[in-house]
């Protein structure tokens, strides 16, 4: 009874973690799809017709600024909806730690706050590189040119950074929490083989008490059989003893 309850608790454990990956691998497709190469290329090129054509130079620091802005809020959404999932999985190791008593456990690490600071220097970056008089003798197509060779080029190098340290996370978030079940899976197993050998040995021993007990009942009978025997034989050699002492009698007579 208390292997079958621990069978019916492991299935059970099983189709949470199925429910709970499922969650995890939606949400990770969502982020990811926020980091992938044409997102990314669409948030680099913000406004950047409105940068290329700016009629003024203060035009033009201030189009480049929003840009950066952009890259920055972009950036802290991603960590946002990056730490919902974070706090989902951490939520899952410890309904699993209390409603099915596995060990406490924790996910792998999930850094993507250094990148959201990276984009936040590279603002400030970009705010000097507004400022910079060098930049504002420059003809403005050199400046642009430069600009996202350099600037925006680097913000890409944070995007790619980030969706790749995502998707390492995403594929072994719950790794621990899915070894420690086949772990479970495996000790189960173990356990209902030797149930299922004491069940047979108890099977055996049982059909060998039924023979041994039907050679007990018919020993009985032989042996009834044989104190028949054995007390005729006794009667018989009585009686001829008798008859052997009156004949003796007899004859003295």
């Amino acid at each position: 009874t208390r292997l079958e309850g621990d069978r019916k608790t492991y299935q059970h454990t099983v189709q949470t973690f199925r429910a709970t990956s499922g969650t995890v691998t939606n949400q990770g497709t969502v982020l990811l799809e926020q980091l992938d190469d044409q997102h990314i290329e669409a948030v680099l090129n913000t406004d950047r017709k409105f940068i290329e054509d700016a009629w003024t130079t203060a035009g033009l620091w201030k189009n480049m600024q929003g840009l950066f802005r952009h890259f920055t809020t972009v950036s802290a959404r991603i960590l946002n909806f990056s730490n919902q999932i974070k706090n989902l999985v951490d939520a899952s190791y410890l309904h699993f730690h209390e409603k099915f008593g596995f060990a406490r456990l924790s996910p792998p690490p999930l850094n993507l706050e250094k990148h959201t600071l990276s984009m936040t220097t590279l603002q400030e970056t970009a705010r000097q590189f507004c400022s910079d008089p060098v930049n504002m003798a420059k003809y403005k197509d050199v400046v642009i040119r430069r600009f996202y060779d350099t600037l925006v080029g680097q913000a890409r190098q944070i995007f790619e950074l980030t969706r790749l340290d995502a998707e390492t996370w995403l594929k072994s978030a719950l790794n621990p929490l899915n070894l420690q079940i086949k772990e479970h899976e495996s000790v189960l197993a173990k356990r209902i083989e030797n149930f299922k050998k004491i069940r047979d040995n108890i099977s055996s021993v049982e059909d060998r008490m039924k023979i041994l007990n039907n050679q007990r009942v018919t020993l009985q009978k032989q042996d009834e059989v044989l104190a028949r025997i054995g007390a005729n034989l006794d009667g018989e050699a009585a009686a001829a003893a008798r008859a052997a002492a009156v004949q003796k009698m007899t004859k003295a007579a």
